[in-house]
Formats: C-alpha cells, structure tokens, sequence
C-alpha cells in the first residue's frame, strides 16, 4: 500500500511500513555507517532498500559495483518511478528474487553487505536475520568485508523487549562473525556491524 501526504510518500507491505519517502537521514545513516569503515569498497550487496534512497547513496560512492536485491519486484518498479533507482547507471544491478537464494547462488566477494530492511517482525522478514543466513553472508564476505544492519527504533529508552530485540540480534551476528559492533543510530535503531 502506498499513501501520500505532505510530500510524503509511505509504503507499506503486509501491514509493515518499508520505507518513508524522502527520509534522507535514514538512507544516509544505512549505507554511509558501513561504507565509511570501507571507503574504497569495489563490490556492494544491499538487500532491501530499494524504496529507503539506500541504492542512491550507495552510488555516491564512485568505486562501488552496487548489486540490490528485493523481493518484490513491484518495489523494483516503484523505485524506479519515484527515481530512488536509477535506471542509466552502469554500475548498479538489481535483482527481484529471494535475498536468501540470491546470497547462496552469488558469487563473492563483496566489501560491503548492507540489510537495508525493517525489523525482524515477521516470518518474512525473520529469516534473513538467522544465524544460516549470516553464515551465507560470511561466505561471501571479502576478508576485510562489512556487513551491516539496524534494529529497533528508540531515542534514549530500549523497553524490555527491546533489549531483547537487540540482545538477540547481537547474539546471532555473534554466532557468524567474530568482531561485532553495536552504534547508536539517530533515532533510528542501533546498527550492528560485523567484520568476520
């Protein structure tokens, strides 16, 4: 569903909102906290983000090859509609497809691994935050590689199931990859980052 006011553009899927349209601070902070740690990153897998601005952001980085996959190719389209993707950009491939397929069948290395997606709240989203798929992840991991992903939305209070929230996330980063960070983001969730 998409609904529009002031401006600005809300997308919604299965009752989860996917993106807030322009919400540059986000699209900043979800590729510019990882490619910062590899400035010169040649390959970059972002899963998600199609519609966040993260794809536009990421190609501010002029040696970046930028590989995005979604689900939904209706949000290919859309992104492409609104000019968050762009289409005359040798540089950039997307892909319509399952993350967890394409990450098996990909080949590697890449740099830079960004999950571009909402929290963990359903099925769907769940699986790509399990120890198997970091494990993916790591396969394709250049040595020095980043990957890099957010959870949970708080200012300056994380509620009990919060912590739990994060706890969780750390704990299965932890499980795939040997150096984890956590940072604060601005108001947007705390984003782990992890080096294998």
């Amino acid at each position: 569903m998409v609904t529009e006011a002031n401006g600005q553009t809300n997308v919604l899927e299965n009752g989860v909102l996917l993106a807030s349209i322009p919400n540059v601070e986000q699209a900043e902070e979800t590729v510019h906290f990882a490619m910062a740690q590899r400035p010169s990153a040649a390959r970059v897998l972002l899963i998600g983000g199609a519609l966040s601005g993260a794809v536009t952001e990421a190609l501010r980085h002029p040696a970046a090859e930028v590989h995005c996959v979604e689900l939904d190719p209706l949000l290919l389209a859309l992104g492409h509609k609104l000019s968050l993707i762009p289409s005359d950009i040798s540089r950039l491939q997307t892909f319509a497809g399952d993350a967890r397929q394409f990450v098996r069948r990909a080949e590697g290395p890449y740099d830079v691994v960004i999950l571009a997606l909402p929290d963990p709240s359903t099925v769907a989203l769940n699986r790509l935050f399990t120890r198997e798929f970091f494990g993916e992840v790591h396969r394709l991991l250049a040595p020095d590689g980043v990957v890099s992903f957010a959870v949970g939305r708080y200012e300056n209070y994380a509620s009990p199931e919060l912590e739990r929230l994060l706890s969780c996330a750390r704990q299965t980063a932890g499980a795939a990859f040997r150096n984890v960070l956590l940072m604060p983001g601005a108001g947007s969730g705390s984003w782990p980052r992890m080096v294998p």
